[in-house]
Order: structure tokens, then sequence, then C-alpha cells
């Protein structure tokens, strides 16, 4: 009944492989034995909005916003990154920025070096998804922050986020 298979395959199949359908049935049979689980739901969402599923994943995120609403633990910083990958996937960039800002804020505040590097990453990888001008400059301090950490999966996609910055726009 342990939520660690579900979210390190939930996470190796998202974040590793790019399987954001296997990663949202990993998770979903995990939720079975942990229904309230915050890490399971996070990574649900996570899974659900990189497939394109927006609508499904802001549910699942008031799920998750609902169990993580107290200032205590790491939960809060995961809402607020979440929360900034959403606004990023409906379009919402000033707003997904906003809370990637807060999220790494509050990790710095809170001296979790790993979810420092994690937030940087991630948000680093939808400044990239999104081609904006802040792409290249975020990458780059992800890829500094990334160096002194073992973090095999979020080192992957941040390769992946240099190549796709680096090839032509699609259409061009």
């Amino acid at each position: 009944f342990s939520t660690r298979p579900a979210v390190l395959g939930s996470f190796v199949a998202a974040v590793g492989m790019n399987k954001y359908e296997e990663s949202a049935e990993i998770i979903r049979l995990g939720l079975k034995a942990n229904p309230d689980d915050p890490t399971l739901i996070n990574n649900l969402v996570f899974a659900l909005a990189s497939s394109g599923d927006i609508e499904a994943a802001v549910k699942e995120y008031e799920r998750f916003s609902k169990l993580s609403t107290s200032s205590e633990g790491d939960n809060v910083i995961l809402l607020y990154a979440t929360g900034g990958l959403l606004e990023f996937r409906k379009g919402n960039l000033e707003t997904g920025r906003s809370l990637y800002l807060k999220a790494l804020e509050e990790a710095r505040k809170r001296k979790q070096r790993r979810l420092v590097v994690s937030a940087a990453a991630f948000y680093a990888n939808e400044e990239v998804r999104a081609r904006t001008e802040y792409a290249a400059e975020m990458l780059g301090r992800a890829e500094k922050l990334i160096k002194s950490e073992r973090m095999p999966g979020v080192q992957g996609m941040l390769e992946k986020a240099r190549k796709s910055l680096r090839a032509p726009r699609k259409g061009n």
C-alpha cells in the first residue's frame, strides 16, 4: 500500500519517457490504495496537463489544492509550481511565471535545495515549451542549479528542452 512505487513509476513514465497516459494510469492505480495522497494527485495533474487534458488537470489541481492549503510541509511549494505549469499550459504566461517564482522563493526560504532545482527545471521547461524570450535564460539557470544534484529524470528533461530550444520553430 506504499505510494512510493506509484510516485516513482509515474515520474519515470511522465518526465523520463514522455508517456503521460501511462503515467496517469500508474497514478490511478496508486490512488486506489491512497486516494488522498497529495504527491500522487500532484503527479496526476502534471500527467494530465502534459497530455493536453487541461480540464481534467484543473479539476485534479483543485483537489490537490484542498489537500495542500497548510503552510506546513512542501506541498505548498508544489502547489505553486504545479499551478505555474497549469497557467503556462492555459496560455497565461505571466501568471505561470509568478507562481513558479513563488515556488522558488518558498523552496529557498525552506532550504529545500532539491525542490529549488526541480521548480527551476520545470519552470525553464515551460518557458522553452512556450518559446518565450526568457527560455534560454531560465534554461541556463536551471542547468547551473542541477549540476550539483543527482536528478537524472529532471536532467533528461532539461536536455530535451535544450534540444528543443535549438530546433527551428515549426512552420519555419
